[in-house]
């Protein structure tokens, strides 16, 4: 007998709640916000915009080909260190924005210049926006800061139940 458990969680609900959270939320950015973000090189919120990225196609391939158990783990892995860098990115971008220097959101990678490597392969790739988004922007009380925190702690939400959920038990009777 399958539990409420089993039912309301499982992996093909799971990866599309997730899919479509990120899906809303990078359309949001994509739409709604364009005339907005259109003048401002905000690097952050490229970060927050291309793991929202990430995100979406991960959780639309796992819904879309529903593996076991150890291809869901490792795509909620995956899915779990994509957020986790989202939120990173978030949690900067907010405690940038309420400092005493609000016009200026870099990413903070200046103690990273100094490495061959880094300098490369990955600051490349990097976006090179110290802009923020002007505070008038607010969604019911909340900038987007915060909203972009609040929602990549449901997908790190979303993507920690996928990594730890317990497939159900196999029944035999013989």
């Amino acid at each position: 007998m399958a539990t409420i458990d089993d039912v309301i969680f499982s992996y093909r609900r799971l990866n599309l709640l997730g899919f479509a959270l990120s899906g809303c939320g990078l359309a949001y950015a994509s739409i709604s916000l364009a005339p907005v973000l259109e003048g401002i090189d905000c690097g952050l919120c490229a970060i927050a915009r291309a793991s929202l990225l990430g995100l979406s196609i991960l959780f639309v391939i796992s819904f879309l080909l529903n593996p076991w158990v150890t291809g869901q783990r490792i795509l909620a892995f995956i899915a779990l260190l994509i957020a986790a860098a989202g939120m990173a990115a978030s949690v900067r971008y907010h405690w940038l924005s309420a400092s005493f220097a609000p016009n200026e959101c870099s990413l903070g990678l200046d103690a990273l210049q100094g490495i061959p490597l880094f300098q490369t392969h990955i600051a490349p790739y990097l976006p090179a926006g110290t802009e923020c988004i002007p505070p008038s922007w607010q969604f019911y009380g909340l900038n987007l800061a915060d909203v972009a925190m609040l929602l990549f702690f449901l997908l790190i939400l979303i993507a920690s139940r996928l990594l730890l959920r317990r497939p159900p038990a196999r029944r035999t009777y013989f």
